[in-house]
């Protein structure tokens, strides 16, 4: 089983690890990001890199910290299913498949978010597969809601058939 979600977004400009760090804290997660999950190097671009991420609750950080800045992932100490992982994928230049925006016109969606989706410059895909937790898909919602905000993104929910405006404050 996989869990995908998508954040169209409206510049190029990647977020920064900080940035989206920032906005994880407030809705009560860390994060490490890594190139390889086997091990644990460390990165600041997006794509192609895996995010792991832990409850802030959990009080494992020092642990992670320590293993991904010994590109070791056998120095973690914490229980490695306490961590999800989210692989991430960037498109860009992004180019819309056009029959997905005719499928989304023809849909009950706001056809404000859908012109925003054909007019983004970048994708950023977040996908989960194999055993997927409902802890796992809460990170997974909140990563992709921060690159959403720091990109004026527009974050589509495959499962749900639904778009998600990141810049809208209800939302």
């Amino acid at each position: 089983m996989s869990y995908e979600l998508y954040v169209y977004a409206a510049t190029e400009d990647e977020p920064l690890v900080d940035e989206i760090s920032a906005l994880l804290e407030v809705a009560g997660w860390q994060w490490a990001l890594v190139s390889d999950i086997e091990t644990f190097n460390q990165t600041s671009d997006l794509s192609g890199a895996t995010a792991l991420g832990w409850d802030l609750a959990d009080d494992i950080g020092d642990s992670v910290a320590e293993a991904v800045a010994e590109e070791n992932p056998d120095l973690l100490s914490a229980p490695i299913e306490l961590l999800s992982a989210v692989e991430i994928e960037v498109e860009f230049p992004f180019d819309p498949d056009p029959e997905v925006i005719s499928e989304l016109r023809e849909s009950d969606i706001d056809a404000k978010l859908v012109t925003r989706v054909e007019e983004a410059v970048a994708c950023y895909a977040f996908r989960v597969d194999g055993h997927v937790t409902e802890t796992t898909v809460e990170f997974l919602w909140a990563l992709a809601s921060a690159v959403g905000v720091l990109t004026d993104g527009v974050l589509e929910d495959v499962e749900d058939n639904s778009l998600l405006d990141c810049t809208d404050n209800d939302d």
